[in-house]
């Protein structure tokens, strides 16, 4: 279930009440063709109803050797869902736990984890804004949906009669929300609204309602809004573009570079072109070439360079989490001689050993930008390495002040942080 569709319990909680409806689809997939067939991944949502049936077999084959009764149930369409989860039982993948003695099922299915309102959770971080770490659920207790707060707050009655339950509104929102937090110009904005208007008209009535202007100007109003309630944001945008114009008038390079925390070089380089260059390609056929429309390079465009630097800088940091992660399981930073360090546990004896073997990630993981995804049984684990890791990213790393030095030159000058705000959320990988 997609990052933003409400609390982690809740969706559980809602998950469990539909098991029995998701296993029936299993059992007999051609009957619910037209359930599976037109969910917004149909062949993921179907190997979902699979694993769940492999776990609600193993429940029933364990209720009704407790409860035979069960098995003579008068209920004829409940007899036969019985029994079709006891046959398919017999299929499943079991293993012995070890500690527990017992037959344990084995899970195969990827979870997914995407990291909540990731650019929002790393500006408010960069920037040290309790309230953007709140927002975005990097911070606090309790799930925050960031763009329903942000669409609560807009000021349009006939929107929000329109819309009563938001739905909509949380939708264009996003839409704006994701881009502005990565510098796009309102022009983008406007036309990032526009598109989501005509590609969507049965799931945005309001939106396809509005002409060109109209939408034009709810892009503007959901923009000022984002500058009052997310200003860190421009803040960042602003700050890096500094940056960026330092390296200019330096003079020593045509681009903008920097190390992740994790040791990766980053650069950021962008041209102008000629937009009317054309070059003849063969396109593996017989006959004919491909005139194909190919913007050709003359000269470096610093105004560019301004416009990305922010969101690179932004990505570079979903790296660092994943490299990060991957390759030490748990770290953090240690200052030294005005100098920070990334660390992890030493092995020195045999309980650091046992430590590192606990640090270290043994299963598999994939990684996709800010969306991890691991088998359900090391879900807990996982999901608590990411949340110490992103921790250490801004209690000790500082990127910020790091991409700072190396691009404006100076002293590298971490930001005096109190501790009151590390306390990770668990809704911030959902």
């Amino acid at each position: 279930m997609k990052n933003g569709s409400g609390d982690w319990n809740q969706r559980v909680e809602m998950g469990e009440q539909e098991v029995a409806g998701h296993t029936d689809i299993w059992l007999h997939p051609k009957e619910h063709y037209k359930e599976w067939s037109t969910a917004e991944e149909p062949y993921c949502f179907l190997r979902g109803c699979l694993e769940l049936a492999d776990i609600a077999s193993l429940a029933v084959k364990v209720t009704t050797a407790e409860h035979p009764e069960m098995l003579e149930m008068p209920d004829a369409q409940g007899k036969r869902w019985v029994d079709g989860m006891l046959t398919h039982f017999e299929q499943i993948e079991l293993s012995e736990d070890e500690e527990e003695g017992r037959a344990v099922f084995i899970s195969h299915l990827p979870i997914e984890m995407d990291q909540s309102n990731s650019a929002y959770q790393h500006i408010g971080g960069l920037m040290n804004d309790k309230k953007m770490m709140a927002w975005s659920n990097l911070t606090g207790d309790g799930y925050n949906d960031l763009y329903r707060m942000i669409g609560e707050r807009l000021d349009n009655p006939e929107l929000s009669s329109a819309d009563p339950d938001g739905r909509q509104t949380r939708k264009i929102v996003k839409e704006v929300a994701k881009k502005w937090g990565y510098g796009a110009s309102t022009y983008t904005l406007q036309d990032t609204l526009w598109e989501l208007r005509n590609d969507n008209p049965d799931s945005q009535p309001y939106l396809s309602s509005l002409s060109f202007h109209d939408v034009q100007r709810l892009a503007e109003d959901i923009e000022d809004l984002l500058e009052t309630e997310c200003k860190s944001a421009h803040d960042l945008m602003n700050r890096v573009q500094e940056a960026v114009d330092k390296v200019r008038s330096n003079g020593n390079q045509e681009f903008v570079g920097w190390r992740t925390p994790m040791g990766f070089e980053s650069y950021c380089r962008e041209h102008r072109y000629d937009k009317n260059f054309q070059r003849k390609v063969w396109g593996g056929e017989k006959v004919g070439d491909i005139d194909v429309k190919i913007f050709k390079p003359k000269g470096i465009s610093w105004q560019d360079m301004k416009d990305s630097a922010p969101p690179n800088l932004v990505h570079s940091l979903d790296a660092t989490l994943i490299h990060g992660t991957l390759v030490f399981g748990r770290f953090w930073g240690e200052k030294e001689d005005g100098k920070v360090y990334v660390v992890c546990t030493e092995v020195k004896d045999e309980e650091s050993a046992v430590q590192k073997g606990k640090d270290m990630i043994g299963y598999p993981v994939i990684t996709v930008h800010d969306a991890f995804a691991c088998h359900a049984r090391v879900c807990d684990d996982l999901n608590q390495k990411l949340r110490d890791n992103i921790e250490a990213m801004y209690r000790d790393l500082e990127p910020l002040s790091g991409f700072l030095a190396q691009t404006e030159g100076g002293e590298f000058d971490p930001i005096q942080r109190g501790d009151d705000w590390i306390k990770t959320n668990k809704q911030a990988f959902g």
